[in-house]
C-alpha cells in the first residue's frame, strides 16, 4: 500500500481530547522530508468544503498526495454502534494491554510536537472524547479533540498501521476459531 494510503488513514486512524479549552488547535504534517504546520480549523475546513487551503495546496504537490483521498480519510467515520460497542465497553478495550501496546506504537507516528512519543492517556482520550458525542469517530473529530498540537508522521504510520493490519489479518482465522470453542 502506498505512503499516500496510509497517510490518509493516519489522519484518520488516526489523526486521534479533551474539551474544547484543551483541544489542538495545530497539526504538523511530516511526509519526509516535508515538515508542515496546518490549523486544525483549516483541515475542518478543507473535510467539510474540498477546498484546501494555500498550504494544503502545497503539501499535496510536494508530497504527491491526492486530495480527495486525504478528504476521504479526514471524514470517513466509524461507528461503534455497527459493531455493536458501547462507550463504557470501548473505553475498557482501550484500557487493555493489547490495546496499550498498540497506542505506544501509534503514539510514535502521532505525538505532541517536541516528544519522542505520544502518552496512551492522550491517544485513548482524543478517542474516546471523539466517540463521547455521537458515537462516531473521524479523523478530523479525532484531530479536534486530541488534548493538544499533534505532530502527524506519515512515514512512521505507514510503518505502524502496516504491522498493525498484518497482525489482524495473521489473527482473524485463530482468533475465531478460539472464540467458536469457547461459545461452545
Amino acid at each position: 500500500m502506498s505512503l499516500r494510503y496510509f497517510w490518509g488513514i493516519g489522519m484518520v486512524g488516526l489523526l486521534l481530547g479533551a474539551g474544547p479549552s484543551a483541544a489542538a488547535e495545530r497539526v504538523i504534517v511530516r511526509v519526509a522530508p516535508l515538515e508542515q504546520s496546518l490549523s486544525v480549523r483549516e483541515l475542518r475546513t478543507f473535510a467539510n468544503t474540498r477546498e484546501p487551503s494555500p498550504t494544503l495546496q502545497a503539501i499535496f504537490a510536494q508530497a504527491k498526495l491526492d486530495p480527495a483521498q486525504i478528504q476521504r480519510a479526514l471524514t470517513a467515520e466509524w461507528n461503534m454502534q455497527d459493531f455493536g460497542l458501547t462507550l463504557p465497553l470501548v473505553s475498557r478495550l482501550l484500557n487493555t494491554y493489547l490495546a496499550e501496546l498498540l497506542l505506544q506504537d501509534l503514539g510514535r507516528a502521532l505525538r505532541p510536537p517536541g516528544v519522542e512519543r505520544a502518552t496512551v492517556q492522550a491517544l485513548r482520550a482524543g478517542m474516546v472524547n471523539s466517540l463521547s458525542d455521537d458515537g462516531k469517530i473521524s479523523t478530523i473529530e479525532f484531530l479536534e479533540k486530541y488534548p493538544t498540537d499533534l505532530l502527524v508522521d506519515a512515514g512512521l504510520i505507514q510503518e505502524t498501521l502496516g504491522r498493525i493490519l498484518k497482525d489482524i489479518v495473521d489473527l482473524q482465522q485463530p482468533l475465531q476459531q478460539i472464540l467458536q470453542q469457547v461459545r461452545s
